[in-house]
């Protein structure tokens, strides 16, 4: 069996889940604005509820005690608590490996 495929249960549920894709692959409402090396977390009105973000805030993604920052869009279209890291030509901690990912989430402030 190969190990890669085998799923690690997550200890404690103390964060948000994040799904790692390429957004240029998925057809969804804010289709029309993205392109190529768009930085957007994409993610439903639930998931924006439990992260206390709203649409457009730009948010600090935390994981592996790294930090990544990306725009978030609210899509009507995605149901439940977890949101889509767009992964295009990124090689960061948080792309590699298993696409789904345990992270922490707050509003970057200005």
């Amino acid at each position: 069996q190969d190990l890669e495929d085998e799923i690690e249960d997550i200890d404690t549920y103390n964060g948000l889940i994040i799904y790692n894709c390429n957004l240029l692959d998925y057809k969804y409402t804010i289709e029309p604005l993205l392109t190529k090396n768009s930085d957007f977390l994409v993610g439903g009105s639930s998931f924006a509820t439990v992260a206390k973000i709203k649409d457009n805030d730009m948010v600090k993604i935390m994981y592996n005690n790294q930090t990544y920052k990306k725009i978030f869009k609210v899509d009507k279209s995605i149901r439940g608590t977890i949101a889509l890291y767009d992964t295009d030509n990124q090689d960061d901690d948080i792309s590699k490996g298993y696409r789904f990912k345990q992270v922490k989430i707050e509003r970057q402030t200005i």
